[in-house]
């Protein structure tokens, strides 16, 4: 029979495995060009980050992205920019940043470039892309940016990641943070966080330290998962359950053949 604490776990959570920018599966293609082009985003919480997912349509050339500091309207200074990728197929890809830290509320543009004047981003509807006025020799990222006075309600298919993906194309994360409120019972030397596919239906638990995050991976893509924690003492005994929050682990994007050229835009 499970001892109670006192006070245990206050506050139980995720602790979102964050992304900054847009992770739908977009299909619909447009043009970027050698123009540099921009999609903002709003940072949800703070993270950190040391690559980006990026979504491109399979032309040959060479391809960067980077990302800019600004508000909800505009693009202003340069941060951070990433690896190359040359000749890509269609779909998803990662490209590694330097470790940079996204702040919560903060807005940014994410920036694509080509020295191809074919190139393509897959985009998903809504969403604010701008692109500068004229074409740019492919190379360093300028400091500030010229842009053109409008936009276009297209969302490009590019987010940070807040971990790096190892593999070439994109596999979804299959893990998700937890974090909770200290009991203040000083007999406690550890937490234990239960799991399963059912509200209030454990079939696995972790055991932890007296640590007040934990990190629970190998889950399946598109299961919902209920998550549940518990105090221990130094013979064992436990609290009874804290308050339980659930986690659906996303699907993987799967690559799709382009749809037809939608948003051409004519320089």
């Amino acid at each position: 029979m499970k001892k109670i604490l006192t006070a245990l776990l206050l506050s139980f959570a995720i602790i979102a495995n964050a992304q900054v920018g847009n992770t739908n599966n977009g299909t619909s293609t447009d043009s970027i060009g050698q123009y540099i082009n921009l999609t903002v985003a709003q940072a949800s919480s703070n993270m950190l980050s040391t690559n980006l997912m990026v979504k491109v349509f399979g032309i040959s050339g060479r391809y960067k992205f980077a990302v800019y500091s600004g508000n909800a309207t505009g693009p202003s200074t340069f941060l951070v920019q990433s690896s190359q990728l040359t000749n890509p197929a269609s779909g998803w890809y990662s490209v590694s940043i330097p470790s940079f830290t996204f702040t919560n509320g903060q807005y940014y543009w994410f920036a694509s470039w080509s020295d191809s004047t074919s190139a393509q981003m897959y985009y998903s509807a809504g969403g604010n892309t701008r692109w500068e006025t004229a074409a740019r020799t492919y190379g360093t990222w300028p400091t500030t940016l010229t842009m053109n006075a409008g936009g276009a309600a297209l969302n490009y298919c590019i987010y940070a990641a807040p971990q790096t993906v190892t593999t070439t194309n994109l596999s979804t994360p299959n893990r998700v943070t937890l974090a909770w409120d200290p009991s203040p019972d000083a007999s406690v030397v550890g937490y234990k966080i239960y799991l399963g596919p059912t509200s209030a239906g454990y079939t696995n638990s972790v055991t932890f330290g007296n640590v007040t995050n934990a990190v629970i991976s190998n889950l399946v893509a598109s299961t919902t998962y209920y998550f549940a924690a518990t105090a221990y003492d130094g013979v064992g005994l436990e609290s009874d359950f804290s308050n339980e929050t659930s986690y659906t682990v996303p699907t993987p994007p799967t690559n799709t053949p382009p749809a037809m050229l939608q948003n051409f835009r004519f320089f």
